[in-house]
């Protein structure tokens, strides 16, 4: 069956679908029953399949890069992951594309804290042109075909990070136009599926994000549309010094549990020129018990002390009954909390809404839960190579080299 049509992108070849301006194309069916199932693959169960591009959107600040690193580092020692499950067992290697951090003083470091072998981590530094001498960033979809090749000679590759993906992007692509990004992205998924490793593209979220974590990242919602899973980081509504990793969607999986972590600083003393490197280190600290959406409903732009003075407030409000939803909303103006304020609260305690009547006469009576709803701290796993599946670290005097 032949028509005289451009392919449609999806069924583009690397190599060839840019170059394709008008050609006879033929179309490639499948019949299911030719069709082998298989199940998942997966790089973390739950978190990081093989074979797919997935999204980390998350706020300044909580981790985005410690926490991918830590995931680096697990990889290259065939060690467990953060909650305790077997990952890859064989050392397997990470290729970064990072737009933001440099690697002598930024990268390694945080790869030596977390106990990572920098020989099975490289960074993507340029793309050299026409033999140039200096190269430049690499860009998509442009530098889609370099990408290609080194995934081809570097088989041992099972993790990409491409942080952040705004970064990445070429000038002539408008991230913000579902158009526009799903050109490069499908060609990555491609690139993901080809070579089987997992492609993280990192987001920052938008200033004013919402309560929807599957559209808090920033661009357009074919990013998060294309990608098979969704996480989101961002802190935890309590405590200032916690992230919460969570998932916000998932394709190929029931969503995994909330996980949280602290950044603690660390230093060593780099064996070859005597230097005290300071960064940070990742401590897992077991599941949290709220979902994406919730962890951002509960987000509040307030100092955290006052957030919780407030969140108190509520709760001893209702600790004696319902309330009239009326009545808070008075209550609540006397104390100086907006409407849409109140609403947060409400949702930072879990507080229960039960609306009785019809139309203009209803009524909405707010009370607490049952039982409160507290994080729930396990201790951290342990695994068959001896680790406890934390990124817990000794100083190291390990010589710092930088591989690209």
């Amino acid at each position: 069956m032949t028509a005289r049509h451009l392919p449609f992108e999806g069924e583009r070849s690397l190599a060839t679908r840019d170059a394709v301006a008008s050609n006879v194309a033929s179309a490639h069916i499948i019949s299911l029953d030719t069709v082998k199932s298989r199940a998942v693959r997966w790089l973390w169960r739950g978190y990081l399949p093989l074979g797919k591009l997935v999204t980390l959107d998350g706020f300044p600040g909580q981790g985005k890069s410690s926490l991918l690193f830590d995931i680096a580092a697990r990889l290259s020692r065939g060690a467990v992951m953060p909650d305790g499950s077997n990952g890859i067992r064989e050392p397997s290697g990470t290729l970064v594309l990072s737009y933001e951090d440099d690697a002598a003083d930024t990268i390694l470091p945080r790869l030596i804290a977390a106990r990572g072998d920098p020989s099975k981590v490289h960074v993507l530094a340029g793309v050299r042109y026409n033999g140039d001498d200096v190269p430049v960033p690499a860009t998509l979809p442009r530098d889609i075909a370099v990408l290609d090749d080194v995934l081809t000679e570097r088989p041992s590759f099972r993790l990409v990070v491409i942080d952040p993906l705004m970064a990445a992007v070429g000038a002539d692509v408008d991230s913000h136009k579902d158009q526009d990004i799903r050109r490069p992205l499908s060609r990555l998924r491609m690139l993901a599926e080809k070579h089987n490793v997992c492609i993280v593209t990192v987001r920052h979220v938008k200033k004013s994000p919402g309560t929807n974590a599957i559209t808090a990242g920033g661009g357009s919602i074919g990013i998060i549309g294309q990608a098979r899973v969704g996480l989101i980081l961002d802190r935890h509504p309590d405590d200032e010094e916690m992230s919460v990793l969570a998932v916000t969607k998932s394709n190929v999986s029931a969503l995994a549990p909330s996980l949280m972590f602290r950044k603690v600083g660390h230093s060593f003393r780099d064996e070859a020129t005597g230097d005290v490197i300071e960064t940070s280190v990742i401590e897992w600290e077991g599941r949290a018990s709220m979902t994406a959406d919730e962890l951002l409903s509960a987000r509040d732009d307030a100092p955290l002390e006052q957030a919780r003075d407030d969140a108190q407030w509520l709760r001893d409000v209702l600790a004696a009954g319902p309330v009239e939803r009326k009545e808070l909303l008075r209550m609540a103006k006397d104390q100086g909390i907006e409407e849409r304020r109140l609403e947060r609260l409400a949702k930072r305690i879990r507080a229960i809404k039960k609306r009785t009547g019809q139309g203009r006469d209803h009524v909405s009576h707010w009370s607490l839960p049952t039982s409160p709803a507290t994080p729930d701290k396990h201790p951290r796993a342990g695994g068959s190579d001896g680790s406890d599946g934390s990124a817990e670290v000794k100083p190291e005097t390990r010589s710092a080299k930088v591989h690209y």
